[in-house]
């Protein structure tokens, strides 16, 4: 999964705004792959989020943690926006 390998990269003393803003484009590019169906960016989201559940464990590298938090932040927001945008516009 590439949010690890840029976690790992932050971990190893790459510069966190510029690993942030790496998860960013990231995130994104994944978003305009999924297209516009917001079923499918729910599914997705919900999916990765539960994926990286097991990377957020409490004896891991702090450095590591910053990096996953962010993606989580960063994807429960595009999770929240799918599901607000569905209901709002069926």
């Amino acid at each position: 999964m590439e949010l690890r390998k840029l976690a790992g990269s932050f971990q190893s003393g790459k510069s966190l705004k510029e690993t942030k803003h790496e998860v960013d484009r990231l995130i994104v590019s994944i978003r305009n792959k999924l297209g516009p169906d917001k079923k499918v960016q729910i599914s997705f989201w919900t999916a990765l989020l539960h994926r990286l559940e097991f990377c957020n464990t409490p004896k891991a590298d702090p450095r590591w943690l910053v990096i996953i938090r962010h993606a989580n932040y960063r994807i429960k927001s595009r999770l929240y926006t799918a599901i607000h945008y569905r209901r709002r516009f069926k």
